[in-house]
């Protein structure tokens, strides 16, 4: 019984260890994007303020936490959160740089077929291409769709499950989710998915 007990007890100290760890870990990770917002918050107050040198240096000083929440904004299909990240890159005149942030999750979340986002985007790949050369690069990106596997880095991140994607200035785009009902073969999906990113907003845009 002695050891027994002696034995649950050394398991409930794990449990509490690793619940602290957690706990932690959740508590350090909520200060991270708190002070993040923060910063973002200073940026967006210098451009309104007429600073645009000290938004533009402080948006790099911070940039990979910003580009951050930016991406996340993205993937959860926050509208307001999202227009608000591309503004500030916009006002510091580091419009390409929001690419890298925004392009990766645009698709999949559905906002490529919201109208705001997708104008501010389609103006930024235009302004910095040109219009002939931005509607060619995702022409290009379409026509190579591509089966990714479990396991590739796409916006940063490691995934978890194989998925269409395509590749614009260096970025992984996933598509998956623009399929719509069952498929018979990979053939199949990226035609589908060829149709699909064309005919959002932000396809429409860039290609007519």
């Amino acid at each position: 019984m002695k050891k027994v007990s002696l034995y649950i007890g050394i398991i409930a100290a794990s449990l509490s260890l690793n619940s602290c760890s957690m706990m932690k870990s959740d508590s350090t990770k909520a200060t991270a994007t708190q002070m993040a917002t923060s910063v973002g918050t200073q940026v967006v107050g210098d451009l309104l303020a007429g600073n645009k040198i000290s938004g533009k240096k402080l948006l790099m000083q911070n940039l990979p936490q910003l580009g951050g929440l930016a991406m996340q904004a993205v993937n959860s299909g926050n509208v307001g959160q999202v227009l608000k990240y591309l503004n500030m890159f916009k006002g510091t005149g580091l419009e390409q740089k929001a690419l890298q942030y925004v392009l990766p999750g645009i698709f999949n979340s559905g906002m490529a077929n919201n109208s705001q986002v997708a104008g501010q985007v389609a103006g930024i790949l235009t302004k910095s291409l040109g219009k002939k050369q931005a509607s060619g690069l995702l022409t290009q990106a379409v026509k190579n769709i591509a089966l990714s596997k479990a396991g590739d880095i796409i916006g940063g991140q490691k995934t978890s499950t194989a998925g269409y994607v395509m590749e614009m200035l260096g970025q992984k785009v996933p598509v998956t989710n623009l399929l719509k009902g069952k498929v018979s073969s990979p053939k199949q999906a990226k035609q589908q998915l060829q149709k699909e990113v064309l005919s959002t907003v932000l396809g429409k845009l860039l290609t007519k």
